[in-house]
């Protein structure tokens, strides 16, 4: 009760001050007291009120000004979220409907590297090492200025360990519509219409830190079937058990007759711990169009085929030579199954059993293992060298 009566003292302290006094504007004598107005109280706290919600409303724009919206998405993740055949070698990747300069990706327990691709579509974390085998991992995102954060859950397959058994003398069919066209970006389902072909792919020997390959292109619908009226492509590649790659490197390869130049030539890819497949496979490279035009349209000029994929968003970059006619091709994720058999080299443009009388390769379809194709599919299997179907020897 104290303050209450201090308060009361402390009020007619001043009503005595004020006694006897001329009431001034706003107040009026009430028992000998100066004493506010009642419609003075009235704007009072009408003034009063209306300032404080307007010091609300001044509040409430600023806070809705700091939290402004973030219309980022994600628009898929490689891996899969839930994924469980994740490749141990392969990045984390999060494509996003638009580039954030704040956006970083990371992996929990991982070292390695955020950045966008060249295209400024995904955002990367590459690990500084390869993740291992058969081990579930959580990977994130965080984006907009750090005020979101999203996760996901995946786990890579057995591929990485190592073989207990040599894989010498094994075949293996290659089915390229079996991985994802990286490259060119949004045209890989057109593409992959258009693959007929399997590639075999033979393990010849295994030495200390290589391997010898010899590789050929199946017969057309044929996927265990070797296509003897084209040449094989043997290569000896880098091997650190289970992990085969290859280039880059400079080559030229021919198609009905066509050479295709080839740069940075790339080939990749794990055996599994039994040999019963190789995973994880990916070829990338880039080649000259102007040795296709006429596949396109006869008689047409160096940069037709440019033209085409132009209209597919694809743009043609330098070649080796510096010229801009060149295409830039990138699968990854193939997977090649083993099966029974061997390759049989064959070191000319075709086997002995597809040449003429004065030694000529006779024209596909001669009975070898071939078969006729038409000059689109032609085109586009040519588009797919990079996987080494033809050599020019």
């Amino acid at each position: 009760m104290r303050p209450l009566i201090l308060s009361s003292l402390l009020f007619s302290g001043c009503v005595i001050i004020n006694k006897g006094a001329t009431c001034g504007d706003g107040t009026e004598e009430v028992d000998g007291a100066c004493l506010p107005k009642e419609e003075s109280d009235a704007d009072t706290d009408a003034d009063s009120d209306s300032d404080t919600d307007a010091d609300s409303d001044t509040d409430a724009d600023a806070d809705t000004d700091s939290d402004t919206d973030c219309d980022i998405e994600i628009e898929e993740t490689w891996p899969l979220s839930g994924a469980r055949d994740a490749y141990y070698r392969d990045p984390v990747e999060w494509a996003l409907n638009e580039p954030d300069a704040s956006a970083e990706a990371w992996i929990e327990g991982v070292t390695g590297a955020s950045a966008w691709d060249d295209a400024r579509e995904r955002v990367i974390f590459t690990p500084d090492q390869p993740l291992d085998p058969s081990t579930a991992y959580t990977a994130g995102l965080t984006y907009c200025r750090g005020r979101r954060e999203v996760t996901i859950s995946f786990a890579t397959s057995p591929l990485g360990f190592a073989m207990s058994s040599s894989p010498a003398g094994t075949l293996y069919t290659l089915d390229p519509t079996s991985g994802e066209f990286v490259r060119p970006a949004g045209v890989g389902a057109v593409l992959q219409n258009y693959i007929e072909e399997h590639v075999l792919i033979e393990l010849l020997a295994v030495r200390r830190g290589e391997v010898d390959l010899l590789l050929a292109p199946a017969a057309q619908g044929e996927p265990e079937t070797q296509d003897l009226c084209t040449s094989t492509w043997a290569m000896t590649a880098d091997y650190a058990n289970p992990h085969i790659s290859f280039g880059p490197v400079d080559t030229a390869i021919t198609y009905g007759g066509t050479e295709v130049l080839l740069g940075d030539f790339t080939f990749s890819g794990d055996l599994s711990p039994d040999g019963s497949y190789i995973g994880g496979i990916a070829t990338s490279g880039i080649f000259d169009t102007r040795p296709l035009v006429d596949l396109v349209e006869e008689g047409g000029g160096p940069d037709t085929v440019c033209q085409v994929v132009a209209g597919f968003g694809v743009q043609c970059v330098p070649c080796p030579s510096g010229e801009v006619y060149c295409v830039e091709i990138a699968i990854r994720g193939m997977e090649a199954d083993a099966i029974s058999g061997s390759l049989e080299p064959i070191e000319g443009d075709c086997h002995e059993d597809c040449q003429d009388a004065d030694g000529q390769c006779l024209e596909q379809g001669c009975g070898c293992g071939a078969s006729p194709r038409s000059g689109g599919a032609a085109a586009v299997m040519a588009l797919l060298a990079l996987v080494g179907l033809r050599r020019r020897r």
